[in-house]
């Protein structure tokens, strides 16, 4: 992955957006995998069964 860092108000070359959902996909996982790197902390080794989490209802107030 590469970045450009552009002053305030300057405008970059404009890319197309990823197109199918197989490619947004990829571009998440490679960002989710960039960012969670720049925590300097290992990726999560529970099963998906274990991670925390909360199932609600549609419609429910949290």
């Amino acid at each position: 992955m590469t970045g450009r860092v552009l002053a305030l108000g300057e405008e970059g070359p404009v890319e197309a957006p990823p197109q199918t959902s197989a490619e947004r996909i990829s571009l998440l996982v490679e960002l989710t995998e960039a960012a969670w790197a720049m925590t300097g902390q290992p990726w999560p080794s529970l099963p998906r069964a274990q991670w925390p989490g909360r199932v609600r209802l549609l419609g429910e107030v949290p």
